[in-house]
């Protein structure tokens, strides 16, 4: 009878995905479904040129590359009117979830990154294998040597993930590599002379349960695990940078706790889709302490003064659309290519530079209460050169701080 029920609930799902297909198919020919708005850019490697640019030629391809470029369009935006934007997106994801959690699939396939559900419920994304550190060591050490030669520090983070084979709750026969990875890191980086923070270490001699320092739909930190992390990282800013930062935030007491109740669905649990993952409750953490800074924001064309709570958090961000809304990206205003901020209660501290992955977005928020200056750069999506920007801004420390534990094949290791 199971069985019977399990291509019952398969066919069902197939019959609305076509159907779901041709209700797409038509409103895009009536140009019913638009594409999202485009957003203006900033020329970034105008801002901050690199030493040695290459312009390349401009050559025209001709007709038959314009075309298929156009094609390329065409069908990117088909495939997002048959997907997310697609009037019944929703609704075909919840069959979707159910037929997994029908089925009880501990694995969710996923083009980029497949999802899986740990012994303790919380969904999570494993390291693939051990990777390959040594582009990452090499290109580090290079990196602190010439920054050193600018009289700059450095400090890498590396980043704990929920899914920790040292923790014992993947699922049975299932391996992960994210203990041999940390080992093979660190110990390139030590024998170069490296700096690190290993936060599995901070956070799995906590004394609290692993667990609760993770989201239970998204792979990010939560806020109390960003208060451990950005404790331990300004303790150590301070000794590279030589100058004194301001503990004294950085507790659970200078806070108060707000919970957006059932409200997040995260990147992990967007991926299962519901009913498989339930939307769970989101924690903010706001001062009980006076603040005033001031953030700018180039790419939105933002610069403001004012409190934390105003100013350092995108409370847009904090809405109940489960797979439109992120509130994760409230967090000093989730993923920007440069975010730049002045805590103007504290003159004469730390500077620091962090480039980053969105792993870093909520100890970045905290971290802006112990030091003067927060640089924050994501590699991503900033095209200009890094040490035309570290030259012009001088800071005292500089920080990579990227979510995998190995990334040796991706651009976030090149620092021009």
């Amino acid at each position: 009878m199971k069985e019977l029920e399990k291509k019952i609930l398969c066919v069902a799902a197939l019959a609305l995905f076509a159907v779901c297909g041709a209700l797409a198919g038509a409103k895009y020919a009536k140009g019913l479904l638009t594409p999202a708005a485009a957003v203006s850019g900033v020329d970034w490697a105008a801002l901050y040129p690199f030493e040695q640019a290459e312009t390349p030629a401009q050559t025209d391809e001709g007709p038959a590359a314009r075309w298929t470029a156009a094609a390329e369009g065409v069908k990117s935006e088909i495939e997002a009117c048959c997907g997310e934007r697609h009037p019944l997106a929703s609704q075909w994801k919840a069959v979707y979830g159910a037929s997994a959690l029908a089925l009880g699939q501990t694995r969710i396939p996923d083009a980029e990154s497949p999802v899986w559900r740990l012994s303790d419920g919380r969904l999570a994304y494993l390291q693939p294998d051990a990777g390959d550190p040594q582009i990452a060591i090499d290109a580090l050490a290079e990196f602190r040597d010439w920054l050193a030669g600018e009289g700059i520090g450095l400090l890498h983070v590396i980043t704990a993930q929920a899914a920790d084979e040292r923790q014992g709750r993947l699922p049975d026969g299932i391996g992960n590599y994210c203990g041999e990875a940390v080992a093979a890191l660190t110990e390139g980086l030590s024998a170069r002379g490296v700096a690190y923070l290993d936060t599995y270490e901070l956070l799995a001699a906590s004394g609290r349960d692993y667990g609760d320092y993770f989201y239970r739909t998204d792979h990010h930190w939560n806020e109390q695990a960003a208060l451990a992390v950005s404790r331990a990282l300004a303790e150590r800013l301070s000794e590279i940078g030589g100058k004194p930062v301001d503990l004294s935030h950085l507790t659970a007491g200078s806070y108060t706790s707000r919970v957006y109740e059932k409200m997040y669905l995260g990147s992990c649990g967007k991926k299962a889709t519901m009913p498989y993952a339930q939307p769970e409750d989101f924690e903010v953490l706001l001062p009980t302490f006076g603040s005033w800074y001031r953030i700018q924001i180039p790419s939105l064309g933002m610069d403001r003064t004012g409190t934390y709570e105003n100013v350092l958090l995108d409370k847009s961000c904090l809405g109940y659309g489960y797979y439109n809304a992120y509130c994760y990206s409230a967090f000093l205003w989730g993923d920007r290519p440069l975010i730049r901020v002045t805590n103007l209660n504290l003159g004469g501290g730390l500077r620091v530079l962090v480039i980053k992955d969105s792993k870093a977005d909520v100890v970045n928020l905290h971290l802006t209460t112990a030091v003067s200056g927060l640089d924050v750069i994501d590699p991503r999506a900033f095209t200009g050169s890094i040490k035309a920007f570290i030259r012009e801004t001088e800071p005292d420390v500089v920080v990579t701080f990227y979510s995998p534990i190995v990334r040796s094949a991706e651009p976030e290791y090149v620092f021009d």
